[in-house]
């Protein structure tokens, strides 16, 4: 007998894997709040774990194989199943619901603190406050949410990334800009024509155009603009690794560990 496919789920993957499959899916989320929100998941499952179907031997076998044909997989399979890397990034289109949202929990928190400090009688007329304001903030919470872009790039490869950096090479003046300004070795890419020139090359969802990414380059702020080239430019650049594991998950991973523990000893092994 072996656990039903929801806990399975969570028992055969890392901490480090929900975590990061999560951010994925749901990139505008806090990483904090999604190491919250799995801690929480993984507690509950003792309760889920009742729940068991019949899994044949041979599928654990296969488990341990992954998606390879075998325990020794040839370059061929590697490189069939390699995929091209992928980042997203997300931008909020109207900055001053940021500014809002932020004046407006420094405020419920300042009225948090003075309920602490007052009578019974005026809490609770504070408390009242700080329900309407929470309610205030999930709005602008939503009306952010429903303006924020998520883009995904994805890599176009080492040999069409070195074709785009030899068709953007720096000016002279860039050259001489770049140094005057401290740069060390030597500028590889034009600073105006390359940045506008990668994001519409790996831009996947949604797809930007080039004549669209250089308005964006000449139009939006500074922060918006080196936000979307840093997400191309580390598609481009950056090694796929698992990511590296966070403190906050230290408690999931005892949780998960007790609840594999307590599965085997309650479940009688698959008969061969």
């Amino acid at each position: 007998m072996w656990p039903s496919s929801r806990v399975k789920n969570q028992l055969w993957r890392t901490p480090e894997d929900l975590v990061y499959t999560r951010l994925m899916e749901t990139p505008e989320t806090p990483e904090e709040k999604v190491v919250e929100e799995i801690a929480e998941e993984v507690v509950e499952l003792p309760q889920a774990a009742e729940e068991v179907v019949e899994l044949p031997p041979e599928s654990k076998k296969k488990q341990k194989k992954g998606k390879f044909a075998s325990d020794k997989p040839t370059i061929s399979e590697i490189r069939h199943l390699k995929k091209p890397n992928t980042r997203k990034c997300t931008i909020l289109l109207d900055s001053s619901l940021a500014h809002e949202i932020g004046e407006l929990e420094a405020e419920i928190e300042a009225m948090g603190k003075l309920q602490n400090t007052q009578r019974s009688s005026l809490a609770d007329t504070t408390s009242k406050d700080i329900e309407a304001r929470i309610e205030d903030l999930d709005k602008l919470r939503e009306e952010a949410e429903s303006l924020t872009v998520v883009f995904t790039f994805r890599d176009i490869g080492r040999r069409n990334y070195d074709d785009l950096v030899t068709a953007h090479k720096p000016t002279d003046e860039e050259k001489q800009e770049y140094k005057e300004a401290g740069g060390e070795g030597v500028l590889a890419y034009s600073t105006l024509t390359f940045p506008p020139a990668l994001v519409h090359a790996t831009a996947i969802e949604p797809e930007i155009p080039i004549d669209e990414a250089t308005e964006i380059f000449e139009e939006w702020a500074e922060g918006d603009i080196e936000l979307l080239f840093t997400t191309a430019l580390m598609v481009c650049k950056e090694p796929t690794s698992l990511p590296k594991s966070k403190a906050g998950i230290a408690k999931m991973r005892g949780s998960q560990q007790k609840l594999t523990t307590a599965l085997n000893e309650d479940s009688p092994t698959p008969s061969s």
